[in-house]
């Protein structure tokens, strides 16, 4: 469903999903839905476009946040670096709050580099079709040290 300043999916309603805005000034100023994925519950548009990567890992009995719908206000300008990184940390606490293994997020190549310096995440894979969207993307991680490195 999309009107003028909503865009919802099946995966707004899945088990395990939130949506979080962040306000600045009474505004709007970005959103990220998070899920948390693991054996039970593992219904995300990110799993859906990755299961041949996180699918290991959940079958592994970790626990997955998937961080998506990730937007920041272009308006802001020269805030939006630090808007974009506070509502990273959005993701790092729900990951501490679920006692979480692992992270990822399906990005466009061109926000990658921000999502190494940001939270340490890692490419893990090259970009491929993303439900239905135009823009391919790719999966980026974050071991959070509960488990090696592959």
């Amino acid at each position: 469903m999309c009107d003028s300043n909503v865009f919802l999916d099946e995966y707004d309603a899945a088990k395990g999903s939130r949506t979080y805005a962040v306000w600045y000034e009474e505004k709007l100023v970005s959103s990220i839905r998070m899920h948390v994925l693991n054996k039970q519950h593992a219904s995300s548009a990110t799993f859906s476009a990755f299961p041949d990567l996180i699918e290991p890992l959940l079958s592994e009995g970790l626990t997955v946040v998937d961080g998506a719908r990730f937007v920041v206000d272009n308006d802001l300008r020269d805030g939006r670096r630090t808007i974009a990184r506070r509502t990273l940390d959005i993701a790092s606490q729900v990951a501490e709050e679920e006692n979480a293994d692992f992270g990822v997020a399906a990005v466009q190549m061109s926000h990658i580099a921000f999502y190494q310096r940001a939270g340490g995440f890692k490419l893990l894979s090259e970009p491929r079709g993303y439900c239905g969207l135009d823009t391919e993307l790719a999966l980026v991680g974050v071991n959070f040290g509960s488990h090696d490195d592959e």
